[in-house]
């Protein structure tokens, strides 16, 4: 990630997927760079469980998500398709660009849509 897509954890960015990374990992990738939360515990950290991110699959299935962006010629129908969801306070939205947006939502809003997933052409 490029210094011009960091952002404040109050504001929206993109993360733009490099060639060889999933969906998933760049969730991950994008949601910790924003909140300044590890992805995974280091076992060597002394921080609690609330400095690292929730796993992924608390939010969303991993292997749906990655198979929803996989590239395929026989569906031309995916190149439309985006998929929006809660991630540990944030609305990310993957798009078959290659690019994640990355959005802060209120404790409200979170609240309201928990366990919401929204995917769309």
């Amino acid at each position: 990630m490029t210094d011009s897509e960091r952002r404040t954890a109050d504001s929206a960015f993109t993360y733009e997927l490099s060639a060889n990374e999933s969906p998933t990992e760049g969730v991950v990738e994008a949601v910790s760079a924003v909140s300044g939360l590890d992805p995974v515990p280091d076992e060597t950290s002394t921080d609690g469980p609330e400095e690292t991110l929730d796993p992924l699959y608390t939010a969303v299935d991993p292997e749906a998500l990655d198979s929803v962006f996989r590239r395929s010629d026989a569906d031309a129908t995916r190149s439309s398709i985006h998929v929006t969801f809660h991630y540990h306070g944030y609305e990310v939205t993957v798009r078959p660009e290659r690019n994640i947006s990355v959005v802060p939502v209120d404790a409200d809003e979170a609240a309201a849509s928990d366990g919401n997933l929204c995917v769309s052409q």
